[in-house]
């Protein structure tokens, strides 16, 4: 017998590690989810995450937004 979706690792990766919106999610297709969570397997580097990203933009900020200032 087949093992069942594990629909709760899916939905862990889409919304926590992709932080994809309810829509985005449940508009992608087997392929696509699979194909998101082959990329980031254990063998890739760590995904940024936001907080990241805004601690590096904080540090590095682009010259040409604050010439708009």
């Amino acid at each position: 017998m087949a093992e069942p979706f594990p629909w709760r690792e899916a939905m862990r990766f889409g919304f926590g590690t992709l932080r994809l919106s309810p829509d985005q999610f449940w508009s992608m297709t087997m392929h696509e989810l699979h194909a998101a969570m082959e990329a980031h397997g254990s063998d890739h580097e760590p995904v940024l995450n936001r907080r990241d990203l805004q601690n590096i933009m904080a540090a590095h900020p682009d010259q040409h937004a604050q010439q708009k200032r």
